[in-house]
């Protein structure tokens, strides 16, 4: 089935021509059946939050190790190409579409979407987030799914994001697969993210009824590229996405309930590279 997705994000329209199925909606809200781990805080209505979760020495220190880990990776798989750290930014001119997709790949659990780096690998602990993230939310939190064990819980997430390319996810809740249920996200910028980049999500919207949302199954295809998350197609309340915009010293700390996603990197020569994980409680 052939589908438009129409959708705003800070005003600016956006429209994905979608291939898949409907899905069935459930009257029903899946944050109040499920692990509602941000309850105890005061953003819990809109969903989400933006703070400096680590201080600025060790927040910048991780950012760099992951630059640093990116480059020296790029270099060694690909030998014709000799980049430095600061020249990251301009991956979109270095590194062709092919090999976009073998980087990826190469590296853990790559999936064509995004991929991983374990914390082993950049020399950081994984506890300092944790236990940042608890005190945040005012319960102990860990990497580790204690209802799934898909997910490494000594890695996270770094996502790619070219300018003018499809190298995102369209607008979705992570929680239509069912390891990603019951937790919580971080969006932590890396290079070239900002008003023009970074992730968009839709404030409030964790709290809607299913019945209320229309959506694809899992699975979608989107300029050719399958993704296995569904797409959302409208909502009852509207379509419009901000992009919260967090600093280079800031963290975007977000229920995964939330419609987010659908986040092109409209710099015109600037890739956006940017951290993800996800927090269970203990």
């Amino acid at each position: 089935m052939d589908l438009i997705s129409n959708f705003s994000i800070d005003k600016k329209r956006y429209s994905l021509s979608i291939t898949g199925n409907l899905a069935n909606s459930t009257d029903e809200v899946l944050l109040e059946k499920e692990d509602n781990i941000i309850s105890k805080t005061n953003w819990q209505l809109s969903g989400f939050t933006i703070l400096r979760l680590l201080d600025k020495n060790t927040q910048k220190n991780l950012q760099d190790s992951v630059i640093s880990f990116l480059t020296e990776k790029i270099n060694t798989i690909f030998k014709e190409i000799s980049l430095k750290d600061n020249e990251l930014k301009n991956y979109h001119k270095l590194v062709n579409n092919n090999q976009h997709y073998e980087l990826l790949r190469a590296l853990e659990g790559g999936n064509g979407e995004y991929s991983k780096i374990r914390f082993k690998d950049i020399n950081f602990d994984k506890k300092i987030l944790e236990d940042a993230v608890s005190d945040e939310l005012k319960i102990k939190v860990s990497t580790k799914n204690r209802y799934s064990d898909e997910i490494d819980p000594d890695t996270f997430s770094f996502r790619v994001v070219r300018p003018n390319q499809y190298d995102f996810n369209p607008p979705h809740k992570d929680i239509y697969l069912n390891r990603l249920k019951n937790g919580v996200n971080i969006y932590m910028p890396i290079i070239g993210s900002n008003e023009f980049s970074s992730l968009p999500i839709f404030p409030g919207s964790h709290l809607y009824n299913e019945k209320d949302i229309s959506r694809t199954e899992n699975g979608c295809i989107i300029n050719k590229k399958k993704f296995r998350v569904p797409s959302i197609i409208n909502t009852k309340f509207g379509f419009d996405l901000i992009r919260p915009n967090p600093s280079k010293d800031e963290i975007l700390l977000f229920s995964p309930y939330l419609i987010h996603g659908g986040g092109s990197n409209d710099n015109k020569d600037i890739t956006r590279v940017s951290l993800e994980l996800r927090f269970w409680r203990a």
